[in-house]
């Protein structure tokens, strides 16, 4: 009798909604293409997720996770997104029964203005041409550079 009482026993799949919007800090124009890391927390040991999903072009994005109830079925959401400056903004929710649609929103700096690029490179030679490659690797989507050579020219 108890074997049938087990063998009936099905863990319940719930879908857990995280959803938001990220908007710039000046302006309040949503940031298109922005990523947003979503994950559980993983002190808990009883359930892991990561994932990262990037912003529309509202600046909204969404994820749907599917956990079991029971002790998968409630527990800490850590979401978080980098600003231009490089800092994390992080924010944690808890989920659980009745509780399984979140809402996380970000008010940032956007790393597609100017005072938000870091510039970077770095350069090699080519052995095949004899050139010397420049290599971009700003941050902040930078649309322009001007090369200072230090010698009063610029490219």
């Amino acid at each position: 009798m108890l074997l049938l009482m087990l063998g009936g026993v099905q863990a319940q799949i719930q879908t857990l909604t995280i959803s938001g919007i990220v908007t710039h800090a000046l302006s309040g124009a949503p940031i298109v293409n922005h990523d947003v890391v979503i994950q559980t927390d993983s002190s808990a040991g009883n359930f892991f997720y990561f994932n990262t999903v990037s912003t529309n072009s509202n600046g909204a994005y969404i994820d749907t996770i599917p956990v079991t109830s029971g002790s998968q079925g409630q527990g800490l959401l850590v979401v978080s997104t980098v600003e231009c400056n490089g800092t994390a903004q992080v924010q944690q929710l808890t989920f659980g029964p009745g509780n399984m649609t979140l809402t996380s929103d970000f008010v940032i700096c956007s790393d597609t203005i100017p005072f938000g690029c870091q510039s970077s490179f770095y350069y090699y030679a080519d052995s095949t041409s004899n050139a010397t490659v420049f290599v971009d690797a700003s941050q902040g989507s930078p649309n322009s550079w001007i090369w200072n050579f230090g010698d009063g020219t610029t490219s």
